[in-house]
């Protein structure tokens, strides 16, 4: 449950984005030129430090000693797409042997003929709870014994490399998390070519550059390998947050462990393929970012989280604000621009009953800084092609149109759900809908 100062805090983030629409309102020029120099040299430095340490995310020496490595998926509703992610699993490479348990709430008979170790937790842990994943998994977790958990969601696909691959990032001293690269397995439709471009442009490129500042933020969730006594020592999942797989890591921040991306270790993972899907999961995504972000404000530029707690985490909350008061200027400027325009044109033509050869009148819109931002999209352009090859992603003609909405539409998009979610943090607690 939130406290009146949790929702206080963000509150105070909110009209900090308030206030920055207020000033580009009233001197938009100069603080679209701040606001765009700074985005410049954000873009430059993480071009630097993507170029300059290029080996951070690649396996380095292979270890003398394999760890012993329990692969753990969940399952539960008589989910049958379970079934194709298990069968990856028991292809999985390892020099020892992988023992697979899947967490159920005993309604996945089909699963009892693939030689996997199920673990039956009763129904009653899987209804009315904020985090049924967190819940199920904090119990199932703690009947396996092993060094390190190979977690892996139900609708993901790793290569059969991909743990492999994260064992030599354990040599390293204090790392207890190794995420791995995931993209989406699905890209029928727009929505879903629209993450395929999402997910390729910041797994290829941000993770990267992430790990090499030594400020990763989630344990994802969907494919990563975790040490079982960190784990434990922190006390698992959060079961009162909704994105506990982020949350996790402030806490073993706390403890000083380190954590690290692994860029060959491929997966493929389920994504949105409707509207209210992708609304949906964002929201959540959002408000548990939200959440967690206020729960755990002390770490913002304290010198004791080096990197992260100094730069990454105020950058990252100093975008989404920023995000917001763009999102508000965009539409004040549409209200200004174009509804008001064409308000006061429709009631002439209404007094002069003129409805006939109407010339197409487009106001003019171009501010004094679209030079400017033409140098920002063309250097957002090269980071997107940075993005794109190291991820190895074709552009192909079938998700032109799609790059087409990610590059204009999809940030604005992204910033309504966000506002949304802050709203939320704000005024109450998630409210879980059931899918």
């Amino acid at each position: 449950m939130k406290t009146i100062k949790d929702r206080l805090f963000v509150l105070f983030l909110l009209s900090i984005a308030i206030f920055i629409f207020i000033l580009l309102i009233s001197s938009y020029s100069i603080f679209v030129l701040i606001i765009g120099m700074l985005a410049l040299y954000f873009a430059i430095l993480f071009l630097l430090v993507f170029f300059m340490y290029p080996k951070t995310s690649k396996r380095q020496n292979i270890p003398k000693v394999y760890p012993n490595v329990a692969v753990v998926t969940y399952a539960f509703n008589n989910w049958k797409p379970i079934e194709e992610t298990i069968k990856n699993l028991l292809k999985l490479k390892y020099p020892k042997p992988l023992d697979i348990y899947v967490i159920t709430d005993g309604s996945c008979d089909f699963l009892k003929k693939y030689p996997i170790k199920i673990i039956t937790i009763p129904k009653k842990y899987f209804k009315n709870r904020l985090n049924v994943k967190a819940t199920i998994m904090n119990i199932g977790l703690k009947k396996i014994n092993t060094d390190y958990f190979f977690c892996v969601d139900g609708d993901t696909i790793p290569k059969p490399d991909a743990l492999m691959k994260m064992i030599p990032f354990l040599e390293e001293k204090g790392v207890v998390v190794v995420n791995g690269f995931l993209v989406p397995s699905n890209n029928d439709n727009l929505i879903s070519k629209i993450q395929t471009i999402e997910y390729n442009f910041s797994w290829g490129l941000f993770q990267r550059i992430m790990g090499a500042m030594d400020s990763i933020s989630v344990a994802v969730g969907g494919m990563c390998l975790i040490q079982k006594k960190a784990f434990h020592e922190v006390g698992g999942y959060d079961e009162n947050n909704v994105t506990e797989d982020r949350e996790l890591v402030y806490r073993l921040r706390e403890k000083g462990y380190k954590f690290r991306f692994s860029e060959e270790s491929r997966g493929y993972t389920e994504v949105p393929t409707t509207h209210k899907q992708l609304i949906k999961q964002r929201l959540r995504w959002y408000y548990g970012e939200i959440d967690t972000a206020t729960k755990h404000r002390k770490f913002y530029l304290n010198k004791k989280y080096n990197m992260y707690g100094l730069f990454i985490l105020p950058y990252t909350l100093f975008m989404q604000i920023i995000s917001i008061a763009i999102l508000f200027r965009l539409v004040h400027f549409i209200y200004k621009k174009y509804v008001v325009f064409y308000y006061h044109l429709l009631v002439q033509m209404i007094k002069q009953s003129y409805f006939t050869k109407l010339p197409f009148i487009f106001p003019n819109y171009l501010p004094s800084t679209t030079f400017f931002w033409l140098i920002i999209f063309v250097i957002s352009m090269f980071l997107i092609y940075v993005g794109f090859t190291h991820s190895k992603f074709n552009l192909k003609p079938k998700y032109y149109f799609a790059f087409f909405i990610y590059l204009f539409f999809y940030n604005l998009y992204l910033g309504v759900i966000y506002l949304i979610a802050m709203i939320q943090n704000i005024i109450g607690d998630f409210k879980w809908e059931k899918s």
